[in-house]
C-alpha cells in the first residue's frame, strides 16, 4: 500500500522534526514554516527545489528527514531508483537504514526491504522502485555513479568527503538526475576545517544551493 502524507508527517515528528508537520506536508503550505530549528528540518524536507544542502547538528533529525525524503520520491515514481551516497557502504547502510529507514518500516509497516544483489545494498519498494545505499572512499568509485539513472540523490556525512566531492556531484550525479530532473540533497555537520566543496556550498561561496543549517 502507499505511504500516506500523514504517514510521513508522523515520520518525520518521530524523527526528532515536529509535530507541526501535517499543515505543511498535507496542504503543501511550505511558506509556513517558521524560524525555529524543527521547522528548518521541515523546510529541508519539503523544498522541491533541485540543489539543497543541509548543514545539521549531530542529533537533529537528519537521517529521519532524509529517509522520508527518499520514501515520498520512491512513492511518487514506481519503478524508478534513488541513491544515497556516504564514504563507505557499511556507513550508508548504518546511517540511512539502521539509523532510520528500518525502525520507520517497523513502526509504519512502510512496504520496504533490504536486499543485496551481486554486493550492492539496494532498498526496494513494493511499488517496483527502489534506493541504491552507495560507498565512495575515492573518485575511482564515484565513476561507478556515471551514465546511471536517478529519481533523487544524497551525499551525506559532505563534510568528510575529500577534494573529489565536486566531481561526485557536478560530474556524476547531477548528470544521473537529468532524465527525471531529480533533486540532490547535500547534508553534513560542521568541519573544523573552513575548506572544501560542502563549506563552500553551505556557506554561499557556491552559488545555485538553496541552504539549511541548524
Amino acid at each position: 500500500a502507499a505511504v500516506r502524507r500523514t504517514d510521513l508527517v508522523e515520520i518525520l515528528s518521530a524523527g526528532g522534526v515536529g509535530s507541526a508537520m501535517h499543515s505543511i506536508v498535507g496542504q503543501g503550505k511550505g511558506e509556513q514554516v517558521l524560524a525555529s530549528k524543527a521547522e528548518k528540518q521541515r523546510a529541508f524536507v519539503t523544498d522541491k527545489r533541485t540543489r539543497k544542502a543541509y548543514r545539521a547538528g549531530r542529533r537533529s533529525g537528519k537521517s529521519h528527514g532524509l529517509g522520508a525524503w527518499f520514501i515520498e520520491g520512491m512513492e511518487e515514481t514506481p519503478g524508478e531508483r534513488s541513491v544515497y551516497v556516504a564514504l563507505s557502504r557499511s556507513k550508508a547502510r548504518q546511517i540511512l537504514w539502521d539509523g532510520a529507514l528500518e525502525r520507520m518500516r517497523k513502526a509504519y509497516d512502510l512496504p520496504i526491504k533490504l536486499s543485496t544483489n551481486d554486493g550492492q545494498l539496494m532498498i526496494r519498494h513494493r511499488n517496483g522502485s527502489s534506493l541504491w545505499l552507495v560507498g565512495c572512499k575515492d573518485k575511482n568509485q564515484a565513476e561507478k555513479l556515471r551514465g546511471e539513472r536517478f529519481k533523487r540523490a544524497a551525499v551525506d556525512e559532505a563534510q568528510a568527503f575529500p577534494d573529489w566531492l565536486e566531481y561526485l556531484v557536478e560530474d556524476c550525479l547531477d548528470p544521473a538526475l537529468m532524465d527525471l530532473q531529480g533533486p540532490l540533497a547535500l547534508t553534513g555537520t560542521p568541519s573544523p576545517l573552513a575548506v572544501g566543496y560542502f563549506f563552500e556550498v553551505t556557506t554561499g561561496l557556491r552559488t545555485g544551493w538553496d541552504r539549511y543549517h541548524s
